[in-house]
């Protein structure tokens, strides 16, 4: 039965997108829980999985249950992912209807393990690697090699594991059948008295390779682990100092265990609470320039360690520190190239493209050297690349200044819109000149709301020589912060000024706001719709005072947008202001 259908899925549309399918039996009492709580992860209509276990429950312990991974890397949005899961779904469900098959199906994209690991269900995580499997590219046999390293890891260390996460391209259901599988340890030290740091490293370094080996033994398995250990204060100390493959590792890795810290700290860094600061940018061009200085110093003895290492590794950390100040997060050699070319090139076209050909040729070099395909470089290539690296990072210097420049001017006027906009609710609200409103309301602001007009007008018509930009900011935020405070207590003066009455069929009244971003419908509850017509939240009406935190969004008239939306969500209904 399940033969069946693995054939006829290996054959459809997305076949290039699987990279394993997996069998579970409903019927026995130990998979069960595991299967409902899946439900949560590979279902479509999330909030509703609850109904679903309790309407399904008989088909759920009797069914056979297929659990099919897909690669999703190179979709970038959620209504992409979103997509491809349901068309797979329906596609799936209409084979297995026509056939009469009693399978249940799990369709389980590489984002969707992602949050299983961000849930910290790492029991759903091993009960994965425990499947039958019927179809595995790899991704089963690393979920495998993994769980038993880690629990292996668990026995001996005990509680001083910090974290054990899944790293590399395979994270992102890419390169799953190749050998290597890369896993970071990170293991607790801060109460290691009787050895040194080297003393540590090297015990802690052996003890986890060998265990990599036993379990590839054990498994048969011609895949190998290729651990990272770090100590807690290493990992922490790296992370401060902005290391680029932390980050990447941070921001990729599947964790299948934690204590808290790991997914602690990912969590900051895709909120982006966590992230490198202009300080750190600067560091790095210097750690670049320091870089390229010492590889003339010792140009006799290693040139070919100078090219490959020095050379282009400075070339490639200067575009990081650029990228990094223009607001990427630390991307990886090959992202690097691409945004660097993409970005400064091709839509601001302020970066002459032979700088990314450049480090796109050092990096193609530097690969070409490691893997054996160029035996090395003689004195001219080093000279050669030296001037251009020299020339690279001159230009990254002078291409960081610039978005130094940039970056604080739409700082600026950022705080500008934002102040404007709440202005006008404020006008729009009393019916009154802000100047009058300043009086009335906000009198102890008088003389701060005279500089910061002053200021506005200087930067407007960019005066901006003697403008003490830093100052600006401050008191522009002082009215900003003042001016959101206050609006934030008037919720029914906004809710009555702004919203839009839906008259529904029945007779119910909804109150209707539009942002430019999403519709807020207002009943007994406060419901989130997007663009596309899809509800994307549902609180209490409690929340509406959070919602109209973004008063900079809310918009005063509806257009043909906002009408497709209700005639898909209402269809027979009026509007009326």
């Amino acid at each position: 039965m399940s033969q069946e259908f693995v054939d006829y899925v290996l054959k459809s549309k997305d076949k290039e997108r699987i990279i394993g399918i997996g069998k579970a039996d409903g019927k026995k009492e130990e998979n069960l829980r595991f299967l409902g709580d899946l439900l949560r992860y590979s279902s479509i209509d999330k909030l509703n999985v609850d109904n679903i276990r309790e309407k399904h429950e008989k088909e759920i312990r009797e069914y056979e249950h297929i659990i099919i991974i897909l690669s999703d890397y190179d979709l970038n949005t959620i209504n992409d992912k979103i997509k491809l899961k349901a068309e797979f779904l329906e596609e799936s469900l209409k084979f297995i209807k026509e056939k009469g098959l009693k399978i249940w199906i799990h369709p389980l994209l590489m984002s969707d393990i992602m949050e299983i690991s961000m849930d910290s269900r790492f029991d759903l995580l091993d009960f994965l690697s425990s499947l039958e499997i019927l179809y595995d590219k790899g991704i089963f046999e690393i979920f495998k090699l993994v769980t038993l390293h880690k629990n292996s890891l668990l026995e001996i260390f005990s509680k001083y594991v910090v974290a054990y996460a899944l790293a590399g391209s395979q994270v992102k259901g890419r390169n799953v059948d190749k050998s290597d599988v890369d896993v970071y340890v990170i293991i607790d030290d801060t109460d290691v008295k009787m050895h040194t740091f080297e003393e540590l490293k090297a015990k802690l370094y052996e003890v986890v390779t060998t265990e990599a080996l036993k379990v590839q033994m054990f498994l048969n398995s011609k895949k190998v682990i290729h651990p990272q250990v770090y100590t807690l204060t290493e990992f922490w100390y790296a992370l401060s100092e902005y290391n680029p493959v932390i980050y990447t590792f941070l921001r990729d890795g599947i964790a299948f265990y934690d204590r808290g810290t790991f997914i602690a700290w990912k969590q900051l860094l895709l909120k982006g609470i966590l992230k490198p600061s202009r300080e750190a940018a600067e560091k790095h061009l210097n750690v670049a320039n320091m870089m390229l200085k010492d590889s003339k110093d010792r140009i006799r003895n290693t040139i070919n360690s100078l090219l490959v290492n020095d050379v282009a590794v400075s070339m490639l950390t200067a575009a990081q520190a650029v990228l990094v100040r223009y607001g990427f997060s630390p991307l990886d050699p090959k992202e690097t190239i691409e945004s660097l070319r993409k970005v400064f090139v091709e839509e601001k076209k302020i970066l002459e493209d032979s700088y990314a050909k450049d480090l796109e040729d050092i990096w193609k070099l530097r690969k070409m050297h490691e893997h054996g395909e160029i035996e090395g470089f003689d004195y001219k290539d080093l000279n050669e690349w030296i001037s251009k690296a020299e020339s690279f990072i001159n230009r990254m210097n002078a291409l960081k200044q610039l978005i130094d420049r940039e970056k604080e001017k739409e700082e600026i006027m950022y705080y500008i819109e934002e102040y404007n906009v709440l202005k006008s609710r404020l006008e729009e609200i009393y019916k009154k000149s802000i100047n009058e409103i300043i009086q009335e309301k906000f009198s102890l602001l008088g003389n701060i709301f005279e500089e910061v007009n002053q200021y506005i007008r200087k930067f407007l018509e960019g005066k901006t020589e003697d403008l003490e930009y830093n100052i600006f900011k401050e008191k522009i935020y002082i009215l900003i912060r003042a001016f959101r405070d206050y609006l934030q207590g008037l919720v029914e003066d906004i809710i009555s000024l702004y919203s839009f009455k839906i008259l529904l069929k029945g007779g119910e009244v909804l109150n209707l706001l539009v942002f430019s971003d999403k519709l807020i419908v207002i009943s007994d509850k406060v419901l989130l719709y997007d663009y596309d017509g899809n509800k994307i939240g549902e609180f209490n009406k409690e929340y509406i005072k959070e919602i109209l935190k973004d008063f900079s969004k809310l918009l005063n008239y509806l257009d043909k947008n906002v009408i497709k939306v209700l005639d898909k969500v209402f269809i027979e209904y009026s509007i009326a202001k």
